[in-house]
């Protein structure tokens, strides 16, 4: 008898363009964007990984508890992308990148783009970007670098950020960051991350003092 084997599930959030994950927020009762900073928020979406094409999305807290959330759908689109469509409609979620509101407009550009992104691919976002988990070197002069921070809506590069003087799209890395997950405190690796101009090879050494923000 032939088996098929069941789609694995992961607990996924959203990412939109300039680094905020999108939450949700109790007290207002809908779903903001927040700035990364490591930890894991209310408002993630159980769904197989790699992502389907397409899926409608329930929403549940980091307890266990489902959220009110209108239905929206997720639609691939490009690069590991999607657009969240509002259910029978023609409206798509949107960011303000000056506030954390979200809303909904006619079309798809940058805005409204989001990564969706694992709890592994978190935790390696976590490494690069907190100096309290970790230090980075330059892997060939042993140089320190300063952590990721994604580069400001001014700038206009969705998905990227800085490494010392690398600009680096996470769109491009995600393979790596997952990786990078699974390092153990006290260990050194090294972690080789894709350039977002021209697509050259950045090696640096990272050395975990923490496996927690």
């Amino acid at each position: 008898m032939m088996q098929h084997s069941s789609p694995f599930f992961e607990r996924v959030w959203f990412l939109d363009c300039f680094g905020h994950i999108i939450s949700y927020a109790p007290s207002q009762g809908r779903l903001i964007r927040t700035p990364f900073q490591g930890t894991l928020t209310n408002g993630f979406v159980p769904s197989p990984f790699p992502i389907p094409l397409e899926a409608e999305l329930t929403w549940w807290t980091l307890y266990g508890e489902q959220l009110p959330i209108e239905p929206l759908i997720m639609k691939k689109i490009r690069r590991g992308l999607v657009k969240l469509q509002k259910k029978g409609a023609q409206e798509f979620l949107s960011i303000n990148p000056r506030s954390d509101d979200l809303g909904f407009v006619n079309d798809v550009n940058a805005w409204e783009q989001f990564l969706p992104v694992t709890e592994q691919i978190l935790q390696g976002l976590s490494l690069i970007s907190d100096p309290d988990m970790s230090t980075i070197c330059e892997a060939t002069s042993a140089q320190h670098v300063g952590h990721f921070s994604f580069l400001p809506p001014s700038e206009n590069k969705p998905g990227c950020g800085r490494i010392g003087d690398h600009i680096i799209n996470i769109y491009n890395n995600l393979s790596s960051l997952s990786a990078l997950s699974s390092i153990q405190e006290g260990e050194m690796r090294t972690i080789s991350l894709t350039n977002d101009e021209d697509n050259a090879i950045s090696h640096f050494t990272l050395s975990c003092r923490s496996v927690k923000p």
